[in-house]
């Protein structure tokens, strides 16, 4: 109908699937010539008319983004005005990507910068704002610099509800550890939540990450989005990155975190309190004789998250036990989310006579993996073949100081070895389908003691392919005592290899192929982890709210923060100065969108929301001790009261005379005592407590510091063995302590 009746072959081009937007930008240039003066007119009303339309709006972004790049070449601004127009109303990301090229070729930064923020979801967009900012000089403010890129307009969005993953892991480097960092974000996805997946490191290759882009519920965010310009960040870095996300998007309902180093971190981040979830593989090493140690201070660390934290993902039941045994972790706590492998097809193979046996293997490169002892023990053996998947070598050390140099030769100068290098999980899995045999073989030093169940193995096994093993208690409950191709120690595979051919000939493998599929990612899917998520959502409020908590210090309101996002509230974060805005364009963005607005102190923050609030919106303000005494009183004073529905304060003295010097109605004021974690702090006494003295907080003058020192000077006269142990931030280090006024 319209004018579209006129031009049929056009829009056969732009319905068509897939669209080849080369060949209606040809069309395009046809009616310019039958056209000359109108043509573009002409094509602004098929767009209008496509998008007035049910359902069409695609078809009128295909014919959009074809006008605007046969303009690019002809009339640049012309072509932008075109873009702008319409780019809001199509959506279309190839049109923005094109409009935004155009407008930085125009120095028209800022127009291009507002144009990116309206993609908030994109990659491309992300990474083309993070461009412009560094170009433009970023700050050191981490949060400032990620608000910048996404936009202040993101704080006015209710978001789905999100679960973030975060591993100690280089996503460039392919290893068990990155292939499993990428199946988790994967399992995760298809599940009504968000993931947000956090790197270690910027995007160097996206080999593992690539596949994790089709699924449009994942967001991956990088360090530099937040101006990091060093290489990776530390688990320090990392946990400061999570907090400053959970407190942007309103609050995760699950935090991921792999690593110990991480973990131990996050026990200083109230404001995640019961909502960390720790994966802990690392938390013991394989001593050269085979033993088993956990690592410095794990008794107190696991046993500590063991109170603070959500509950544990756990990978095999022998770390379940091993938790319960040495660290007291309940097995109630603990979610089994076993290894992970592709959802694969297997195909038949036809049982033909081997006449050269294809020997696979897909890993990292180490000393310990028994890479050299296959190359080296096949190296004679004209009816063996040898393919190596991997570029990640591991370095040089004490006892093999040569590794690197040795294993790259015999990779690359060995005849019957083909080494294809780094691959994607996908192309792994096409060359080891081809495999007779698969190597998974590792020291017995790492395999006798080890808790953790290879990945490699059961993918492996899931292709139909027999591995090669070392005999440990794990390896022997997937495959039975009597599995033909287990190795006790490195001087067995010679032997095995020599007879691989009829072990291959005679042994059927289907049933442990069919096994396996347990493993598979649909299945811990739908068996493991579309239950984990329905558990976090059991207790959860159906009356939720939009609250923004706000103030300078969040410190004493942290675990109350965790607990209302447990319950299903968003909870946003708006940092203050003591006495000043730090951003006030969030602050606004926040009243926007809030329902509920709880500031914590009464000082600049309360005074600028209980003045700019609206009618609807609920406001309660919390009072310490700060804001009675003179240097804060002007803060209480300038609290618009008929803005505030609550005055809560921590104690009752404080209450009394904030009625007295403020004038509040007393009717409005209640006292509710700071709250402490009692059961996290319920621990066994150390022996050296007996001769401690301990003062956590020395900020301001008023706690004593120097009535704890004059104390510890005197018992030491009479006995030399006690200690003072101080806990907090030396005042030295803090900017408000700098002022002149606090000289004394």
């Amino acid at each position: 109908h319209g004018t579209m009746k006129s031009y049929p072959k056009l829009i056969f081009l732009a319905t068509e699937r897939p669209v080849n937007l080369p060949n209606i930008s040809l069309e395009l240039l046809k009616i310019k010539k039958q056209n000359p003066t109108s043509w573009i007119s002409i094509i602004e009303e098929i767009i209008e008319q496509l998008l007035d339309m049910k359902k069409c709006r695609t078809d009128a972004a295909n014919i959009h983004v074809s006008l605007l790049r046969a303009l690019s070449t002809q009339d640049v601004e012309q072509a932008v005005e075109i873009g702008l127009k319409y780019v809001d109303r199509t959506k279309d990301e190839r049109t923005m990507k094109t409009t935004v090229n155009l407008l930085l070729s125009l120095r028209r930064n800022q127009d291009a910068w507002e144009l990116l923020q309206s993609f908030n979801d994109s990659k491309w967009s992300m990474d083309k704002r993070e461009e412009i900012l560094r170009k433009d000089g970023l700050t050191d403010d981490y949060e400032n610099n990620f608000l910048d890129l996404i936009g202040r307009n993101e704080l006015e969005i209710d978001h789905r509800p999100a679960i973030l993953i975060y591993g100690d892991v280089n996503m460039n480097i392919i290893d068990g550890s990155s292939v499993w960092l990428a199946s988790i974000a994967e399992a995760f996805a298809d599940t009504n939540v968000e993931i947000h997946l956090l790197l270690k490191n910027n995007i160097e290759r996206d080999i593992l990450l690539q596949p994790l882009n089709e699924y449009g519920e994942i967001k991956i965010i990088e360090p530099k989005h937040f101006g990091i310009k060093h290489s990776k960040i530390s688990p320090e870095e990392a946990v400061q990155l999570i907090e400053i996300l959970d407190g942007i998007y309103g609050g995760y309902r699950s935090i991921i975190v792999r690593g110990l180093d991480v973990a131990t971190n996050v026990l200083g981040k109230k404001s995640l309190w019961k909502r960390v979830y720790p994966y802990l593989t690392d938390y013991y090493f394989i001593k050269n004789d085979g033993e088993r140690i956990n690592k410095v201070n794990t008794d107190e660390i696991i046993s500590d998250l063991g109170k603070f934290a959500g509950g544990f993902l756990i990978q095999t039941k022998q770390i379940m036990d091993d938790l319960e045994k040495s660290f007291g972790i309940q097995p109630s706590q603990m979610t089994l989310l076993p290894p992970m492998i592709p959802d694969i097809e297997i195909e038949e193979k036809e049982n033909d006579m081997i006449s050269r046996v294809k020997i696979g293997y897909s890993g990292k490169i180490a000393p310990l993996w028994g890479i050299t002892e296959l190359i080296n023990s096949t190296r004679d053996r004209e009816n063996i073949e040898i393919h190596i998947i991997g570029d990640k070598i591991h370095s040089n050390t004490a006892e093999y100081p040569n590794f690197v140099e040795e294993v790259t030769s015999l990779l690359e100068d060995s005849q019957h070895v083909i080494w294809h290098g780094g691959m994607s999980r996908t192309e792994s899995i096409e060359i080891m389908k081809n495999m007779d045999v698969s190597w998974c073989y590792r020291s017995p030093i790492l395999e006798s003691n080890t808790l953790e169940l290879s990945t490699k193995l059961i993918e492996n096994t899931r292709l139909g392919i027999p591995s090669i093993v070392t005999r440990n208690q794990l390896n022997e409950e997937f495959f039975g005592n009597d599995y033909p191709l287990f190795v006790s120690n490195a001087r067995e595979i010679e032997a095995l290899l020599l007879s691989i051919d009829e072990i291959l000939e005679n042994f059927d493998y289907s049933d442990f192929s069919e096994k396996s599929t347990e493993y598979q990612i649909s299945n811990v899917r739908k068996n493991r982890i579309i239950p984990f998520i329905d558990d976090l959502f059991k207790n959860e409020n159906m009356d939720s709210k939009r609250i923004v908590l706000n103030g300078h210090d969040l410190k004493f309101i942290g675990e109350f923060e965790s607990y209302l996002k447990i319950k299903g509230h968003q909870v946003k974060r708006d940092n203050w100065g003591w006495g000043e805005p730090l951003d006030i364009e969030r602050s606004k963005s926040l009243l926007k969108w809030a329902d509920v607005i709880f500031s914590e102190w009464g000082l600049a923050n309360s005074v600028w929301y209980s003045n700019n609030k609206n009618a609807q919106q609920k406001h309660v303000v919390r009072i310490h001790l700060q804001e009675i005494n003179e240097r804060a009183k002007g803060f209480p004073l300038n609290i618009e009261s008929t803005g505030v529905d609550n005055f809560i304060f921590v104690a009752d003295h404080v209450r009394e005379v904030a009625i007295s010097e403020f004038n509040w109605d007393e009717n409005k004021c209640l006292v509710i005592p700071n709250f402490v974690d009692v059961n996290r702090l319920n621990q066994d006494k150390m022996n050296s407590s007996k001769k401690t003295i301990g003062i956590i907080g020395i900020v301001p003058q008023r706690k004593r510091l120097d009535r704890a020192l004059n104390l510890i000077k005197i018992i030491l006269m009479k006995d030399p063995s006690w200690k003072l142990v101080i806990k907090g931030k030396d005042p030295r280090n803090i900017e408000f302590m700098k002022a002149p006024n606090r000289a004394k």
